[in-house]
């Protein structure tokens, strides 16, 4: 699932294409329009620094909430990563995604977690 002020308020971003692309390559999450219907809520915020320029740096940060509903403003994110892309209004999504299966793929390495049992 995919919100964020820009993306809604414009759902052909180059943002949210990007995104969708990278998901969909990667193949390991199923993308749904229904906050009901998600495990998993995806915002993606998107900054830039200026005016379309040369320099026109574009900041990005990905956060991902539990799904089924909306998140509160005071929600805690599950995770979250941001990023700057380079100059020239390059966008850093593809990084962002990248970043997030690096670190899914780092959780499934590790061993699971035992509890303290009081004994």
């Amino acid at each position: 699932m995919v919100v964020g002020e820009d993306l809604v308020s414009n759902p052909a971003s180059k943002t949210e294409q990007t995104f969708k692309r990278a998901i969909i390559r990667w193949g390991h999450f199923r993308l749904v329009d229904e906050v009901e219907r998600s495990d998993l809520i995806i915002v993606i915020l998107e900054y830039s620094s200026s005016k379309p320029t040369r320099t026109e740096r574009v900041s990005e940060k990905l956060v991902i909430f539990v799904g089924g509903r909306t998140p509160s403003v005071d929600a805690a994110p599950l995770w979250s990563v941001a990023d700057v892309g380079p100059a020239l209004g390059q966008r850093p999504t593809s990084k962002l995604v990248d970043d997030l299966r690096k670190h899914l793929s780092e959780l499934r390495k590790s061993p699971p977690r035992r509890s303290d049992t009081v004994g």
